[in-house]
Parts: C-alpha cells; structure tokens; sequence
C-alpha cells in the first residue's frame, strides 16, 4: 500500500507498507522502473528518407537542422522538438507519477505501460506544435520551389501547403518514440537484513 503526506513545508511524504511475499515484486518494480528511458525523435533506424525523394539526407538530419537552423544555407531554426516536449512536460510528469506508484507496488508491466504512453503522448504534442506552423513562414522562392517538385512514384507535384516543416508528410511521419531499457542492477536491503 502507498499512502503520502505533506510533511508542513512542502515536501511529500510517502509511505510504502510492502508484503514479505511481494518483495521480489517490489525490487523488480524499482529496478524496472529506474532503467527505463523514453526517447522522442527520429530513431536511427527508422531514419532514411523514402529512396524517391532524392534528397539523400536522412529525416534525422533535417530534423536537426530545423530545430537549430542552418545560416550559412539561409535555413531559419524552427524550433518544434524542444518546445512540443516542453508543452508536454507536465503531463509527463503525472504519467511518471503513476509509473512510480506502479513500481513500488510491485507492478512493472504497468510503469512500463506509463512509459508507453509518455512515448505516444509526446510525439503527439511534437507533432502538433509541427502542423500549428512555426515561424518564420517558408519564402515565397521555397513555396515556388514546392509547387514545382515532384515527388513520389507517380512523379505527383510537391505539396502546395504554406505549413514550414511539411512538404511531402515524411519528416513529421517519422517522429517517434522508443522506450529502452537501460541495463541498470538496483540492490535493496530489507530492513534488518546486512545493513
């Protein structure tokens, strides 16, 4: 059972009446859920470019250059990752809330599912801060070159939209999230047993 407090100057108390028969579970818990890791972005292998684009950089590079702008190429930033991971942070922060009170109850399957879910809910947001625009908009020269290229195997013209970071939907299809786990040994003393 976890119960929790406020200790009169802001800090929370919990505490945490643990089973002798559901120790085990509670280990696995804790080292369960302090080795996992939620990454948010373009994953390695998941970052080429369709082969008919032609572009011959990888959705990982020019998700970079977007966050960070490329001046010597006349390439503006357009910061999306950082700010849709910041619009998401407290969100994130209950979900590991709940991931942590799985733990210690001795439920690691459900703090991984909380992972889980911080994983799908953070791409979201990314995505949305994508599709609502970002400054600066594209000029006019790039919108020309837009309407001009052809893209895809039926040699379709490129995307007439004016959304900076959407072209052709292949860069924003390729955000995503995976959940590692980091390998990570958590060594737990019962009280009144070595120490």
């Amino acid at each position: 059972m976890v119960t929790g407090g406020d200790d009169g100057i802001g800090l929370k108390t919990v505490n945490v009446n643990v089973n002798a028969k559901r120790w085990s579970d509670v280990v696995r818990g804790i080292e369960t859920l302090t080795s996992l890791r939620v990454l948010v972005g373009i994953p390695e292998e998941n970052a080429e470019r369709d082969p008919e684009d032609g572009q011959g950089i990888t959705n990982a590079a020019i998700g970079y250059i977007n966050e960070w702008g490329l001046p010597e190429k006349n390439i503006p930033a357009r910061p999306h990752l950082v700010p849709g991971l910041q619009k998401y942070e407290m969100e994130a922060i209950e979900r590991l809330k709940k991931a942590a009170i799985a733990a210690v109850e001795g439920r690691p399957e459900a703090a991984i599912k909380q992972f889980n879910a911080i994983g799908l809910e953070a791409v979201s947001s990314v995505r949305a801060v994508i599709t609502a625009g970002i400054p600066p908009p594209p000029a006019p020269k790039t919108l020309a070159a837009r309407r001009a290229m052809k893209i895809g195997k039926g040699k379709k013209k490129g995307f007439r939209g004016e959304t900076p970071l959407i072209v052709t939907g292949d860069y924003i299809r390729h955000i995503a999230y995976v959940v590692v786990m980091k390998a990570r040994r958590l060594v737990v003393t019962p009280k009144g047993r070595g120490g």
